[in-house]
């Protein structure tokens, strides 16, 4: 069956390059055409809407240049397409070229005579960085559009853009929202670089933080299910005790699906929460919670810029399959100092930017500290509990043509318990470290090279005996080394392709002794170590003014190293017997082909339907049976003999709609995905201090499918969106639930999420947002029955029930304390009101309370006796009213 899929994969991707490759060669084709035309003093611009008609070839030109009302007349029976084109430019008195399907019209004073078809043409490449005006940080994913040509590209992940066009005068044109937009003449006779600074347009200052593409973008752009985050605003978006959360934002999107409250973790279309990369600066980050899950590791005022993917994965990233979150960090700014930050109930933000050498280089770094005991200690005095996150990055501009990155992020929870004796037992903590060296190279002005070596580590302890200081660690570590090239062969088509080398560590679970291994520890976890090589390509096409296609592969080559200890098993998940390797040389190696396609056509200037397929391979488990939301004693386990990779097949269809003047956007997609090798556990397993953990591990399949549906307006003082999702998952494995499918526990079919903000006056917001969603699966007892005076639950099918559903309201105001435009120290004070109507949502159910004559519920001291026991739930998270302070200067 894998043999298929990878035959299928090759076969797809020869069809493409063959039907690209006859595209690439159609122009002959095109312009030799019949055409028939018989013209009478007829303007220009209707002998041009003639011959579009008849070759379903589009023109482009500029009105400017070009006398449209011109009269002519005109005779041509049966005649090629190039042959009725110079006839008709020399009567018209203009040249014309053939560029990218399309024929360009121009005065005869940009170009020497009638100009020969494309193949014949020179091309010059304009090439450059789009970057902020005020600080000097570089934009991502901004547009340079050529208008006299009606083409344009968009910046890459460092701010870079590359266009090849044919000589002549043109308007170069760079937007970007919330950015004034600039507007360049050129005279294109050679290679050119050229950089954009722009401006921010202070009345667009105050866009939607959360912007799934916009506008004509989501029309043009052939990337489909991808979000794009930004944090000018952050503090629109209402969140638990007023701490700005980029994941928990997120969680309000359709597709992304949240946990619970206290929960960071998310699952996007039927994936299980261990299938999302995310990464920041490319290096990944295993655990992005901090205090159990209620918030998430990172800080606004740190973010530069964020993209979701959760389809259509570009083939750079690595390892999952179900969502990718791309989190680039600030560069700093190269020109002046500034410093910003805010004061809340739970926690304290401050980030200080600036350079080192002015327009050379900058650096910029940012810090929180909770400092929630004051509340917390009201109740558990005894307690000590806090998280910290750090960030700092510096940015060297060596010149043009090569750009030197070094960054960092380290962030810690910690829980303390002060003991009779007053000596401090650390009950709790983790800790994320990454780490990110990055040079960026240009070696022509069509081929951007970047070079990143990075690490990461997340580190678990969980305290065992705090006499001894004996305590549970697990941890997973990588280091990492990426070569990535993108060859801008023309406006029309794009190449990527790049090589990856990681190194993974893992500690799945063992005891220590203060910072000495436990040598007698029975049993002892086998560390295990992987080397991942992957290999990937991708190129991009435009087919005519309508039509884009994207392909690649990704190769990984999966090797298990040694030292290692591994356990073989029979079928019957029983061990057999031993393996000892003692060296660092690979025993096991998987080799995939992992396959993308995706394609766009567009139907007219307001509306697109966009599809895409990909194949996607992940090494990596999470093992974990807890059904809690909280960050528990998880371990991450590497693919290898007795534990497969997990695999997916993903089809999404979706449709792209603008509507008005000041657009709204309507989007609608649809999916279908298939993953195989998903793990679940035996029932009762052991999951602590088990070296055999393989043999409890049972592998099966799931299916998901479902609908998303969002309308999003993101100009104006009233702006928001609108969104629903309908999705299944649904799973299957042997020896579970009588061997028949049953719903994933994330599987929750209705999601509806509402976010509006109205700008009331210029120093006063006001925002809402609601969420909705169905209660999670969980598998509660059909009936109980009696023994020896016990109550023994009876278990039906497996999930057969549901928590109650999910929702809350959270409202929001933030008034501007002076006028931002005039003063160089600007501050707010925003309100927020979390879970407005007080909605209770569990998070538990329990059966082991009885109800007492006063109607109270307690566990009894002995259950036998025949008590009744009763279902009680519990919850975390009420009314919550904060209040919280920011300032810039």
């Amino acid at each position: 069956m894998r043999l298929f899929w990878i035959n299928k994969g090759f076969f797809i991707l020869a069809g493409i390059v063959v039907c690209i490759s006859g595209n690439a060669q159609s122009a002959d084709g095109l312009l030799n055409t019949a055409v028939t035309l018989n013209i009478r003093r007829r303007p220009v611009s209707e002998v041009i809407r003639l011959i579009e008609q008849q070759t379903a070839i589009k023109f482009s030109y500029s009105s400017g240049k070009i006398d449209a009302e011109k009269k002519i007349s005109l005779k041509c029976i049966s005649v090629p397409l190039e042959t009725a084109l110079k006839e008709f430019c020399t009567k018209a008195g203009i040249s014309f070229v053939f560029v990218e399907g399309q024929i360009v019209l121009r005065s005869q004073n940009e170009s020497r005579g009638i100009l020969k078809p494309f193949r014949h043409v020179n091309k010059y490449t304009i090439s450059g960085y789009l970057k902020d005006a005020e600080t000097g940080e570089v934009l991502i994913a901004a547009t340079v559009f050529i208008k006299e040509l009606q083409t344009g590209t968009l910046t890459n992940g460092y701010g870079f853009y590359s266009l090849s066009v044919p000589p002549g005068d043109y308007m170069l044109i760079g937007s970007y929202m919330g950015y004034k937009t600039r507007e360049i003449p050129i005279a294109l006779n050679g290679n050119q670089m050229i950089s954009f600074a722009f401006e921010k347009d202070t009345r667009l200052l105050d866009e939607v933080v959360i912007v799934a593409q916009t506008g004509s973008n989501a029309l043009e752009d052939l990337q489909m299910s991808q979000i794009k985050v930004t944090t000018e605003t952050m503090s629109q978006i209402p969140s638990l005790f007023g701490e700005k959360d980029v994941i928990k934002s997120l969680q309000s999107l359709p597709g992304l699906k949240p946990n619970s409250d206290g929960s960071s973790a998310f699952f996007v279309r039927g994936g299980n929460r261990d299938q999302n990369l995310i990464i920041i600066d490319d290096a990944p980050l295993y655990n992005p919670s901090h205090l159990l899950g209620f918030f998430s590791s990172f800080m606004p005022e740190a973010v530069n810029d964020i993209k979701i993917y959760k389809a259509d994965l570009p083939v750079n990233y690595e390892g999952r399959l179900s969502s990718v979150i791309d989190i680039r960090t600030r560069d700093g700014n190269m020109k002046e100092y500034h410093a910003r930050g805010n004061f809340g109930f739970v926690a304290n933000n401050l980030a200080f930017e600036g350079p080192i050498k002015k327009d050379r280089s900058s650096l910029f770094i940012s810090g929180r500290r909770s400092h929630f005991n004051w509340f917390l200690q009201q109740k558990y005095p005894d307690y000590d509990v806090y998280f910290y996150d750090l960030n700092a990055k510096i940015n060297f501009v060596i010149n043009d043509k090569n750009r030197v990155f070094f960054s960092m992020y380290n962030g810690k929870d910690k829980f303390i318990r002060q003991q009779l004796n007053e000596v401090n037992q650390n009950m709790l903590n983790w800790m994320n470290m990454t780490g990110t060296v990055r040079w960026n190279h240009i070696f022509t002005n069509k081929l951007f090279f970047n070079l990143t070596s990075y690490g990461s580590k997340y580190d678990y302890n969980f305290m065992l005996d705090p006499s001894l200081n004996k305590y549970w660690n697990s941890y997973i570590a990588n280091i990492s080394a990426k070569a990535d090239f993108t060859w801008y062969m023309n406006p029309g088509q794009v190449t990527k392709f790049g090589a990856l080398v990681t190194r993974h560590f893992f500690n799945p679970g063992n005891n220590e002794i203060g910072d000495i291994e436990d040598i007698f520890r029975i049993p002892l976890v086998p560390m295990r170590h992987a080397l991942d090589e992957s290999f990937f390509a991708s190129h991009e096409i435009r087919l005519g003014k309508r039509i884009s296609v994207r392909y690649g592969i990704r190769v990984p080559v999966w090797s298990n190293i040694g030292p290692t200890t591994e356990y073989l098993y029979d079928q019957n998940h029983n061990v057999t017997d031993s393996i000892i390797y003692y060296t660092s040389k690979p025993y096991n190696t998987f080799i995939n082909v992992e396959h993308r396609i995706s394609g766009k056509y567009k139907i007219n200037e307001r509306s697109s339907i966009k599809a895409s397929y990909n194949y996607s391979v992940q090494h990596l488990h999470l093992i974990s049976n807890s059904i809690s939301p909280f960050t528990t004693m998880e371990i991450w386990l590497p693919a290898g003999p007795s534990l497969p990779p997990q695999s997916a097949d993903l089809y999404v269809l979706g449709y792209f709609r603008t509507i008005g003047q000041k657009p709204v956007l309507l989007s609608v997609e649809t999916f279908y995905k298939k993953m195989n090798n998903q793990p679940d556990y035996q029932d009762h397993a052991k999951m602590f201090l088990n070296p055999m953990i393989e043999g409890e591990l049972r592998f099966g399949s799931c299916s998901s499918y479902g609908s998303e549906l969002m309308v999003q307006k993101n100009q104006g003082k009233f702006q928001g969106w609108l969104g629903y999702t309908y999705s299944r998952a649904y799973r299957k494995t042997l020896g579970f639930n009588n061997d028949q499918v049953y719903p994933a526990s994330y599987d929750r079919p209705h999601d509806i999420s509402i976010y509006f903000s109205y700008e009331v006056t210029p120093r006063l917001q006001t925002g809402l947002n609601w969420i909705y969603t169905t209660g999670s699966a969980i598998t509660t007892p059909v009936s109980f029955y009696y023994y020896q005076g016990y109550s023994i639950p009876v278990y039906g099918k497996k999930n057969n029930d549901r928590l109650p559903d999910y929702h809350h309201l959270d409202l929001s105001a933030t008034f501007r304390l002076n006028n931002s435009n005039k003063y160089h120290f600007n501050h707010s004070l925003t309100i927020s009101v979390f879970n407005v109507y007080n909605r209770i949502n569990p998070v538990f159910i329990n059966f082991n309370k009885i109800k007492q004559d006063d109607g109270s519920y307690v566990v009894p001291a002995d259950y036998s006796g025949g008590q009744t026991l009763v279902p009680t739930s519990i919850y975390l998270i009420g009314v919550i009213p904060s209040l919280t302070y920011m300032f810039t200067f």
